[in-house]
Parts: C-alpha cells; sequence; structure tokens
C-alpha cells in the first residue's frame, strides 16, 4: 500500500478503536511518527531559514504562547506621524517587517518632518468604539509617541473617526 492508504488505514483504525471504547493512543503516536521524519522541514517558507523549523520527535515542540511570543518582532503595528505642509499632521500605520526610518524615507513622507513614532494596538472599548493606543518609541527614528495626541490622529487617519 502506499502512504496515503496506510494514512486512511490508520485512521479508520483509530475511529473504530475510539467507537469501542478503547485507547487509540498508540496508533496515533505511531501516525505521528511516520509522518514526521528526523530532519525534515516543516512550515508555510519550508525552504527559507527565517520561517522554517526542523521537526525532530526527540526534541520537544514549543508552545503557542512561544510561537506568539516569537512572531511579536514582526508582527507589532507600526505608525509614524508627520507634519504634512498641505494636509496637517497624518499618520501611515505600517506593518513590524518594515522600520520607521525606512517608512519616513518614502517618497510622500518626506514632504514633511516626523512629529511622532511607535507603536500602536487598534482594537475597540466595551462599547464598540475603535481604539488606538500607541506605546514605546521609534528607535530608528529617535521620536517617541505623544500620546493622545497620535491616538486620535491614528484612528480619523485611518477613517475610524471624524
Amino acid at each position: 500500500m502506499g502512504r496515503m492508504e496506510d494514512k486512511i488505514k490508520r485512521q479508520q483504525q483509530i475511529r473504530n478503536l475510539e467507537a469501542n471504547g478503547g485507547d487509540a493512543s498508540a496508533l496515533r503516536d505511531e501516525q505521528r511518527r511516520s509522518e514526521y521524519k528526523p530532519g525534515q522541514v516543516q512550515g508555510l517558507y519550508a525552504g527559507s531559514t527565517a520561517r522554517a523549523r526542523v521537526l525532530d520527535p526527540a526534541t520537544p515542540r514549543r508552545s503557542a504562547m512561544e510561537d506568539w511570543a516569537a512572531s511579536q518582532t514582526f508582527t507589532k503595528t507600526k505608525y509614524v506621524v508627520v507634519d504634512h505642509p498641505k494636509v496637517g499632521e497624518i499618520a501611515i500605520v505600517f506593518p513590524g517587517c518594515l522600520t520607521h526610518s525606512e517608512m519616513a524615507r518614502s517618497s510622500y513622507l518626506r514632504e514633511g518632518p516626523v512629529v511622532g513614532a511607535g507603536f500602536v494596538w487598534l482594537g475597540t472599548d466595551k462599547a464598540g468604539h475603535p481604539t488606538a493606543s500607541v506605546y514605546e518609541r521609534s528607535e530608528s527614528l529617535n521620536i517617541g509617541n505623544r500620546g493622545e495626541l497620535d491616538e486620535a490622529i491614528i484612528l480619523k487617519s485611518i477613517g475610524l473617526s471624524d
């Protein structure tokens, strides 16, 4: 039999065992061992060293919390506020994979000075109204956030307030 037929057969055995009140943990362990070989690469970008994860049954897997913490480096939402000569202060919200200085060098933002920068958490309050909470500062620009002023400008710039 091929690999797919073996997998289907094993899944049927597990279902039959569980339906009759049996313990199928040994079959599940066998199935896991047969699916992942030592040194096998798993992940969305299996060829990339940045995202690939080598699976080794002897090595314990990271918890969901550890995966979340590791991903925060690239997923923290950033912002810059620019004092644009034509439209006044505007906020640009962008993903964490870009640096503040890269965004400040973009063509539209070069027309005015950056007056605030940092990280932002977008959400809703208990009543369902949109909120923005700014925190930390931009190390690459050496500029901090301006608290509630930046929060109001961010919400206005992305169309969530008047």
